[in-house]
């Protein structure tokens, strides 16, 4: 073999391993672009079982401030707070008991409608779609409860229609 077709031999070898290594350039670029694509739909996939998570929490919010406004059109504290003071106040001779109950009644009734607008107000804003996330739901204060000075004047007077209530029992008979 003489030189000149040794050069050629070497050329085309060359070329056919130029040929091959652009192929095999051309197979990794579209691994990486299939990587990416994988990468790419896996990362939706993760975000939107977070999404779907997250839904699901707001949705169990939902169904807990539901269940407390169906259980306060239902028990109406309100209505049963000013029932219960009012007549509180017509068998109490005391006045200034019946003043301490009417300020009772008015706190009461004041905190009690506030936490009704603060569920109504949640469930608005959870209907509107104004949260990502559960936990950016505001917490719900807490439900009004009677004070401690209430309750102990409420026991005295209890005490005391007990006792008037025996005593006329006993005069019946």
């Amino acid at each position: 073999m003489d030189k000149d077709e040794r050069i050629r031999m070497l050329e085309r070898l060359l070329e056919e391993k130029e040929e091959v290594i652009k192929e095999q350039d051309m197979r990794l670029e579209e691994q990486a672009a299939m990587i990416q694509e994988f990468q790419r739909v896996e990362e939706k996939d993760d975000s939107q079982i977070v999404v779907n998570e997250e839904i699901g929490k707001i949705k169990s919010v939902q169904s807990t401030l539901l269940a407390i406004k169906g259980f306060i059109q239902v028990e109406s504290p309100v209505t049963k707070c000013t029932e219960v003071m009012n007549r509180l106040i017509m068998n109490i001779k005391n006045d200034e008991t019946k003043q301490i109950v009417g300020i009772e009644m008015k706190r009461f009734n004041r905190e009690a409608t506030e936490y009704i607008e603060a569920v109504e107000d949640r469930l608005a804003m959870i209907q509107c779609n104004q949260f990502d996330a559960a936990d950016e739901i505001p917490e719900l204060p807490e439900f009004p409860v009677f004070s401690k000075g209430f309750q102990n004047k409420y026991k005295e007077e209890k005490t005391k229609w007990e006792g008037m209530n025996k005593s006329k029992l006993v005069r019946k008979f």
